[in-house]
């Protein structure tokens, strides 16, 4: 995604990986969150404050078990299921 902004350049206001960049006349804000609702939600609130955003996009990977997918595939789902409480022993519960 970082690929498709026009001169983006890192961010050293954000505690992660956040670049500002252009499509087009329109600027953007990429951010990578890390795991789970909360990252995503504290990332959102911060570019929430920090530059009053006209839309926000959360965009998400997932593995799947369906052979017609292939990696990189674009998949819109018309259902979810909640499975980002444990992510492996070397995190804490919810990490």
């Amino acid at each position: 995604m970082l690929s498709w902004l026009e001169q983006p350049h890192a961010l050293a206001s954000f505690d992660t990986t956040a670049y500002v960049g252009s499509m087009g006349a329109t600027e953007c804000l990429l951010v990578m969150t890390g795991i789970g609702k909360v990252n995503a939600a504290l990332r959102a609130y911060q570019g929430q404050l920090q530059f009053q955003p006209d839309l926000v996009i959360n965009v998400g990977v997932c593995g799947a078990l369906n052979p017609n997918l292939t990696l990189g595939s674009t998949v819109l789902s018309n259902a979810f299921v909640y499975h980002d409480v444990w992510c492996g022993d070397e995190n804490l519960y919810g990490q």
